[in-house]
């Protein structure tokens, strides 16, 4: 796979510089094969993304968009979950010559020389990200997330720091959610909600951050509503772009968030749905028996209940027909022996309270 994959890295960038490709771009499968390649990496399956990827590019008609990048950056992260760390750091190598001005692929290339031990270089290409590109905060936490994996916390925070100091509009969406993604690491909950509540129409990252909020804080309901609006807006979108990675955690932490409020039941579901969708996440159809074990005992519980609260229902309503029963032969006794002139309303009043008593 990795020659294949070498090989193919060449004719991407060639594809990426020229104005044809040899053929008219065709917008809706190159979103469609992008899915897909997002799919696969969300299963594991990182070879057959590598492939959906490839033929998403192989659409765009020579275009480049955003919708390209998107697609080489997706492509870089699925040869480093491969390990193919030479085919990642070689398709960030085409992609700077071909644009020098794209920081996202310096802070990419950047991580790369982390996992490689070569902090140096790793430090070289963050500093030439931020000189390009210093208001993008996402940048910043990209480096941010790199250094500390690494264990340099300290060069960690410095760029933490400086994320602090970017001053950016209400208005740019970008900057909203990353500003809050920046508040949401440092614990500042929330900051990062009032940041996300500036939004009129929040999509699903933005959404799934609040959940993550939600759930950090204990407000468990809350995060279930979040996950399952932002679980919305992803699968009716053919634009996302959330990273593999959360995708998955969208779906999983769902299911937890509905543990903690004991929905054994909602939980048992919605884990049912998760483990189809990702059939190779061994600890999750571990925890979809274990699930499936606590809805069951739930729904016998509650239909026990159920049927306790039937049988009292109807032995009380028994109780009434009798008493009432009785004080209807006493009234009708006492009609005969006496004059009924001015009674029968009593003996009714009796037994309508006497049937109030045994009620309560």
């Amino acid at each position: 796979m990795k020659k294949k994959s070498i090989l193919l890295i060449p004719a991407i960038a060639m594809c990426l510089a020229m104005t044809g490709c040899g053929q008219k771009g065709d917008i809706e499968n190159e979103k469609a094969y992008r899915q897909i390649g997002i799919n696969n990496m969300t299963e594991g399956a990182y070879e057959d993304a590598i492939v959906a990827f490839d033929k998403a590019l192989s659409l765009s008609g020579g275009q480049i968009r955003n919708i390209e990048y998107d697609i080489c950056y997706r492509k870089i992260d699925a040869f480093t979950a491969l390990g193919d760390t030479d085919s990642a750091k070689e398709l960030c190598d085409y992609l700077i010559k071909y644009d020098k001005n794209v920081s996202v692929v310096y802070v990419l290339r950047g991580n790369l020389y982390l996992k490689g031990s070569d902090p140096e270089l790793a430090l070289k290409d963050f500093e030439t990200a931020v000189a390009k590109d210093p208001d993008n905060v996402a940048n910043y936490i990209a480096i941010y997330t790199g250094l500390s994996n690494a264990g340099f916390d300290v060069q960690a925070q410095e760029y933490v720091d400086k994320a602090l100091k970017v001053e950016g509009s209400a208005d740019d969406e970008q900057f909203v959610r990353s500003m809050a993604k920046l508040y949401y690491i440092r614990g500042e909950y929330d900051t990062a909600v009032s940041y996300l509540r500036t939004m009129d129409d929040p999509d699903d990252q933005s959404m799934y951050y609040m959940g993550n909020i939600h759930m950090d804080s204990g407000a468990y309901s809350e995060a279930i509503d979040d996950y399952s609006k932002a679980i919305e807006l992803y699968e009716k979108s053919d634009e996302s772009f959330m990273s593999p990675t959360d995708i998955k955690a969208m779906y999983r932490n769902r299911i937890i968030a509905k543990e903690l409020i004991y929905d054994f039941t909602g939980a048992s579901k919605l884990m049912e749905e998760y483990v189809e969708k990702y059939p190779d996440d061994a600890a999750a159809a571990r925890e979809a028996v274990f699930l499936a074990t606590r809805r069951a005992e739930s729904e016998y519980t509650e239909e026990s209940e159920t049927q306790t609260q039937s049988e009292s229902t109807t032995e009380t309503s028994g109780t009434v027909d009798e008493t009432s029963g009785t004080e209807s032969a006493e009234s009708s006794a006492s009609d005969d022996s006496t004059d009924t002139s001015g009674t029968e309303g009593t003996g009714d009043g009796d037994i309508v309270e006497n049937s109030v008593i045994n009620l309560q």
